[in-house]
């Protein structure tokens, strides 16, 4: 018995099928152990791999007998025994590759004509296009009767036969999925946020196409030196903490090029666009608190320093505390945050005119560096507030005194006269108003003239702290704008419709008719209280003084030392 033959089975791709099938060498295997196995075909070598687990078969021919009695019997002969199977690595030709790519054209227009488009508006068919139209389908339509135009009246047929070869002429091309174009923005973003990349990477990374991603890119970016960088209003949109896909390193980087934007744009610390760059709070356990934001917080900035915050509306009174627009600047070289005694020089030079009459009134700081009465020393133009520090020996608040200068008033009280009470002015009753001011004003207890500080804070504990009087401060200050609203508003009624005289050069002069008008106008409307009106809005001023400084404390320590802020329990 002949031995048997033993073969090994190769499967092969089609290059090499086709490089075989016209190539009239033999084809040659090489065993070689270092470099693997390959198969030669002519001058084109194909690496193969060896199938692991196989399991040897037999391999049979069949043929037909010609000398059998019965026609179509067939027998089989044993051809060899296949003991290893190689596979060749299938690699797609071009043809294979240009037949899927028409197919997945062919996929995609078909995908993006199957959809509905609402035309702009439907061309109005003129009364000649068709000649079995009734009048009832025109009444449908809401066209007017029938009427016979000339052939020279060009227009509708043209805007007609426009709107047939443009719908002939197929749909237009279709838009991308907003959901995909929104995907492919939120990871271009992060991507770019941090480091400016080429645009061969950003379509490498993002698996996308450059003319898919060009519209998107531009919006978001800018190119520089071959490589594009995000655009600084861009940032806002990045959500640095949620973005799965960034490591430490690469998210404090993103933290620093966003900073770095927004400080470009010239944001202020407490901009609402700087909220992604701090740390997220943990989520409460109790179910109350998971319903609400992490970063919900008890803190809020004073009414005098919000922009269209709606909590401010719903604290601050319905009737709005004006500040009188109309009436005289100061003397000073500003005229934000004043009191209800005017200019601190000028009542400082009257009250020492009236020393002798009314001594009795008077009486020295401890210093000795201010001469003071009973009647209130006004705030400056730069308002004094007043912070707190804490002791080293004790837990209790302790008052200092500086100045820190305030923006603006919500409550601006009038600005006393600031001569003596002999100076003359323009009629005799105007002097004898201003006398009866100064004498009512000197009844008035001074309650708020003392500045405060806040030592800076340090730590955690103190950041909390003053939190809290900050808010409790907020609280009253809020109370007395409610106050002053409700229960004298003959006041507020004398302020905004009270206007400075204009011809008059004089400076003190012009402020003591203003004020002896202000006077005369809150009386006029019912108003008999102005002594009360006079301590109230001292007290008001001195109560905003002290929630801006409480609060650019807790702000500057907040950006400085990133404390967490107190949650809503």
């Amino acid at each position: 018995m002949p031995s048997t033959k033993r073969a090994i089975a190769l499967r092969l791709n089609r290059e090499a099928l086709d490089l075989l099938q016209n190539s009239p060498d033999k084809i040659k295997l090489d065993l070689n152990q270092d470099n693997g196995t390959s198969l030669v075909i002519g001058n084109k070598r194909f690496s193969v791999k060896r199938q692991e687990g196989h399991i040897p078969y037999q391999l049979y021919r069949g043929f037909e007998e010609l000398g059998s009695s019965q026609h179509g019997t067939t027998s089989v002969e044993l051809v060899a025994n296949v003991l290893q199977v190689l596979n060749m690595k299938q690699v797609l030709s071009k043809e294979d590759k240009s037949r899927f790519r028409s197919l997945t054209e062919a996929a995609e227009r078909e995908k993006n004509a199957r959809r509905t488009e609402l035309l702009p508006n439907v061309p109005k068919l003129s009364s000649s296009s068709s000649s079995t139209s009734s009048s009832p389908r025109n009444v449908l339509v809401g066209a007017t009767p029938p009427t016979r135009r000339p052939i020279s009246s060009a227009s509708p047929v043209r805007s007609t036969s426009k709107s047939k070869s443009s719908s002939s002429s197929g749909l237009s091309p279709a838009r991308p999925d907003p959901a995909y174009v929104a995907s492919v923005r939120e990871r271009l973003i992060h991507l770019l946020a941090i480091y400016p990349h080429p645009l061969s990477q950003l379509t490498s990374k993002l698996k996308i196409r450059e003319s898919d991603l060009m519209p998107i890119l531009k919006k978001a970016a800018v190119e520089s030196q071959g490589s594009w960088c995000l655009r600084p209003e861009v940032y806002k949109d990045l959500r640095i903490w949620e973005w799965k896909r960034y490591d430490d390193k690469e998210r404090s980087m993103v933290i620093k090029n966003a900073e770095d934007a927004y400080d470009a744009l010239k944001l202020p610390r407490n901009a609402p666009e700087r909220n992604n760059l701090v740390t997220p709070r943990k989520k409460a356990t109790s179910s109350s608190s998971s319903s609400t934001p992490q970063t919900a917080s008890l803190l809020q900035p004073p009414p005098s320093q919000r922009v269209g915050d709606q909590h401010a509306s719903s604290t601050t009174p319905t009737t709005p505390i004006k500040s009188p627009g109309k009436r005289p600047a100061s003397s000073t070289s500003t005229t934000t945050t004043t009191t209800a005694n005017g200019n601190h020089k000028h009542d400082e030079k009257r009250i020492k005119t009236e020393k002798s009459s009314k001594s009795k009134n008077s009486s020295s700081t401890s210093s000795g560096t201010t001469t003071t009465t009973a009647r209130h020393s006004p705030q400056k133009a730069t308002t004094s507030t007043k912070h707190y520090h804490k002791s080293s020996s004790s837990n209790h608040l302790h008052p200092q005194h500086t100045t820190h200068s305030v923006k603006d008033s919500t409550v601006p009280p009038p600005l006393a006269p600031s001569h003596p009470k002999g100076t003359s002015s323009s009629s005799g009753s105007s002097s004898s108003d201003t006398d009866s001011f100064y004498e009512e004003e000197q009844q008035v207890v001074p309650d708020y003239e003392h500045p405060f500080v806040v030592s800076p804070i340090t730590t955690q504990a103190q950041f909390l702290a003053m939190c809290k009087s900050h808010d409790e401060a907020q609280a009253e200050y809020i109370q007395l704008k409610r106050r002053i609203s409700k229960d004298h508003p003959h006041y507020l009624y004398a302020l905004d419709h009270v206007e400075a005289p204009r011809d008059i050069k004089d400076e003190a002069q012009r402020r003591d008719m203003y004020y002896t008008k202000v006077k005369a106008v809150y009386r006029s409307q019912g108003g008999n209280d102005w002594r009360t009106v006079m301590q109230l809005t001292r007290q008001f001023n001195h109560q905003l003084s002290k929630v801006n400084a409480l609060w650019n404390e807790v702000e500057r320590a907040f950006h400085e030392h990133q404390f967490a802020l107190p949650t809503k329990r």
